[in-house]
């Protein structure tokens, strides 16, 4: 499933704090986020094992894999406490 984000996480600059990230990330967490297995730690597993990253660092990537996961931890509360978990199956 988490694989609909690689477009997004095969780019350059996946990493940066920027708008343009921002709204790529979001484009591609729709891909994903409505489906009921969905798991903002598991995206964040898949997300550090294609990087080979381990998380025990505090470089760019690993924080911004923190934040992305912070996002889509967000998103999926938002459609959960407004009964959209699930949409798509």
């Amino acid at each position: 499933m988490y694989e609909a984000l690689d477009n997004f996480f095969d780019t350059e600059n996946w990493h940066s704090n920027h708008a343009i990230q921002d709204r790529e990330f979001a484009r591609a967490l729709h891909e994903v986020v409505h489906k009921k297995d969905f798991s903002p730690e598991e995206m964040r597993n898949y997300i550090r094992q294609k990087h080979g990253l381990t998380g025990e660092t505090n470089s760019e990537k690993d924080r911004a894999v923190d934040r992305l996961v912070a996002k889509a931890w967000a998103v999926r509360e938002y459609f959960d406490a407004n009964g959209e978990k699930g949409l798509r199956s």
